[in-house]
């Protein structure tokens, strides 16, 4: 009997009013183990998704097996990403059937909770949720669902729930690139309103790894750092050895006021000839000594954090915002 034959079979089965629901299911297994064509099975994949006593679930888009609907969107390179399941086996009588959640033959349940529209059976408490397309973790009366973010949250949370600028759906871990939508992992928004995994920001923090991979704004209260900062620049002046004159500095020399558009390190402290073209253009050559040389303004930098530009001192250790006082910064 081919696939299509068996499954106008199944159509009569279903719609056939004088037989019994469980007849309806013993048949239909009956028939799908007769005329079953054998599938192809996938390599050894341990599932670490669903705790369940069923397996071996069958995929008619590539007629290939896997351990959940997650192993197969993560591991199977022949078809797109699917919850439609054919069949699974049950894990304590080998029994191939539908999908649900007790054993046709043994009757063992398959999970604490089973959804028949994911196809998921876990021992996790877990609903439906329409609007999101997907189950959540929690019971529907622990969750609310924030049509601006388009996903759930806890419900403890609603009073003080700020939505996103961009939805849940549309967005992904800057670190793991996992999508934060449908990932098992817990997400939170952080302070410059990018979804992070919770599991990624602890390790980020851990590994002082303080920006945004997206936006580079601090994540963190990063008060007592810049203090250190600011500390660690005190003790530590600018050594007479480090020039603070780069290209683009107006200063001030013997020879007047000078556009900087071509030095050395090396010129600079030896005193050599230096190749410089003052405000009419012309150029100029002299030696000079180190004393003579005074800027008149600092380097300009842009700040992350607040998303300005400003002057500040010159110092290998980084710069100061002179708006908001950080050190995220960087020079233009």
């Amino acid at each position: 009997m081919s696939q299509s034959e068996i499954r106008e079979k199944i159509k009569e089965i279903k719609n056939d009013k004088n037989i019994s629901l469980s007849e309806k299911s013993k048949m239909i297994q009956n028939l799908m183990m007769s005329g079953q064509s054998p599938t192809s099975q996938c390599k050894e994949i341990l599932c670490s998704h669903y705790e369940k006593k069923c397996s071996n679930f069958v995929f008619p888009c590539c007629n290939m097996t896997f351990p959940c609907y997650r192993c197969h969107n993560e591991n199977c390179e022949i078809s797109v990403p699917t919850k439609n399941v054919s069949s699974i086996t049950c894990n304590e009588c080998s029994t191939v059937q539908l999908p649900s959640n007790s054993c046709t033959n043994c009757g063992v349940q398959f999970g604490s909770c089973f959804c028949d529209k994911c196809f998921i059976w876990t021992s996790k408490s877990i609903h439906h949720c329409d609007e999101c397309g997907i189950c959540r973790v929690g019971l529907v009366e622990d969750l609310f669902h924030c049509n601006t973010c388009e996903t759930c949250f806890a419900i403890e949370t609603k009073d003080i729930h700020t939505c996103v600028a961009i939805p849940f759906n549309k967005q992904t871990c800057p670190y793991c690139l996992e999508s934060t939508f449908t990932s098992q992992k817990t997400s939170c928004v952080v302070k410059c309103g990018h979804i992070v995994h919770n599991d990624c920001l602890i390790n980020a923090q851990k590994n002082m790894n303080y920006k945004c991979s997206i936006c580079r704004k601090t994540l963190f209260d990063m008060t007592e750092y810049w203090n250190m900062m600011r500390f660690s620049i005190q003790v530590q002046p600018m050594p007479t050895e480090f020039f603070e004159i780069v290209v683009g500095d107006i200063v001030k020399s013997e020879y007047g006021d000078f556009l900087v558009e071509n030095i050395r390190p090396d010129d600079m402290m030896e005193g050599k000839f230096v190749n410089w073209k003052n405000k009419n253009g012309s150029m100029v050559f002299g030696t000079f000594s180190r004393n003579s040389l005074v800027k008149s303004d600092g380097i300009k930098i842009y700040c992350a954090d607040c998303s300005t530009e400003s002057m500040s001192k010159f110092h290998y250790l980084g710069f100061e915002c002179t708006n908001c006082n950080s050190f995220n910064t960087t020079r233009t």
